[in-house]
């Protein structure tokens, strides 16, 4: 019975409680499969454990096998709750300029090492600074982390500037020295890409404004855009309000 629950064509299967009026063998439960057992009087707790259950496997579903941040799935809750404690805070999206030379150069295994770099110079960042932050790999080269208002420009500063330095270690030596990797087309030509930078767009939200996810995020996108149009590292914030003068627009 419960293998037929379970087939959903998931390989992450719904968990299954059960509620029992009497004693019960919970070693014969368990391994029929039975994930949470509770007697039917704590009717109340056993639903509470079970939604702590559902959300513990989804953050751990949610998180990426490269860097080990959450991702997509997360991300939306934990910006509620940035929302709910009333203070200005700001969401950053991150990804790596000329990602695609570099791995074209050197292959997948050093482009997956790039992008650890890039999570492990977030997490640092996230762990010195004094305010509350979060960080979330949401595929590829790119990241979002949400912060603060007041520590959105060190963090960025601290994530872009590390990232840099480590960034062009992992680069050939001769191609770190003079500053761009050589790559030939389809048609034989040869190319030159640069180094690669990082662009972050910042999107503030303030307690009286209204909460619209999808809007926060395409601000912190259009930004994103904002700072690829701009040479080297840039961090490109949302300052299209008089209230958010206290940004700023480099990461010098």
């Amino acid at each position: 019975m419960f293998a037929d629950i379970r087939n959903t064509g998931s390989p992450f299967p719904p968990p299954i409680l059960m509620l029992s009026e009497g004693p019960v063998n919970r070693l014969e439960c368990i391994t029929a499969g039975i994930d949470l057992i509770y007697p039917l009087d704590d009717f109340r707790l056993a639903l509470t454990h079970l939604s702590h259950f559902i959300q513990r496997r989804d953050s751990l579903l949610d998180l990426s096998p490269s860097t080990e941040l959450p991702g997509t799935l997360v991300f939306p809750g934990r910006a509620r709750g940035y929302v709910n404690r009333g203070k200005a805070f700001a969401i950053a999206y991150a990804d790596i300029d000329r990602m695609k030379p570099f791995s074209d150069t050197y292959g997948p295994i050093r482009a997956g090492e790039l992008i650890r770099t890039l999570s492990s110079t977030f997490v640092e960042a996230i762990q010195a600074s004094p305010g509350k932050a979060d960080a979330f790999h949401i595929g590829g080269d790119d990241f979002l982390m949400l912060c603060d208002a007041d520590d959105v420009v060190t963090l960025c500063r601290h994530v872009v500037l590390e990232f840099e330095i480590r960034a062009d270690k992992l680069y050939d030596p001769v191609d770190a020295r003079r500053g761009y990797v050589e790559l030939t087309d389809q048609r034989g030509r040869l190319h030159k890409a640069a180094l690669v930078t990082l662009s972050i767009g910042v999107s503030p939200h303030f307690p009286q404004d209204p909460w619209i996810l999808d809007r926060a995020i395409a601000v912190a996108c259009e930004m994103k855009g904002v700072a690829k149009g701009q040479p080297g590292s840039y961090i490109a914030i949302d300052n299209r309000h008089k209230r958010r003068n206290w940004f700023t627009n480099d990461y010098h």
